[in-house]
């Protein structure tokens, strides 16, 4: 395989990647209505610290670096707490 097929490899991964991240961010969006519907308060500590862990926990099965993991799921969850304002 040329590094041009490699490349478009790449850029289909990132592609997907990107239309993963908008779609939980939509999951984001409509679990904010249901809390502000249901009076539950927005930021729910314990349940950052479960997604955190699931997804170190993830990166492990994959073979991937658990911390780079954390950070990058750290990033969307900043990014949808910031949508909560």
């Amino acid at each position: 395989m040329g590094l041009k097929q490699l490349r478009k490899k790449i850029d289909s991964v990132d592609s997907d990647i990107i239309r993963l991240v908008s779609k939980r961010i939509r999951c984001v969006h409509d679990i904010f209505e249901y809390k502000k519907n249901n009076k539950i308060p927005k930021y729910d500590p314990k349940r950052e610290k479960e997604i955190i862990k699931k997804a170190r926990a993830d990166a492990i099965k994959q073979r991937l670096d658990p911390d780079l993991a954390e950070k990058v799921i750290k990033v969307i969850i900043r990014y949808s707490r910031n949508m909560q304002k």
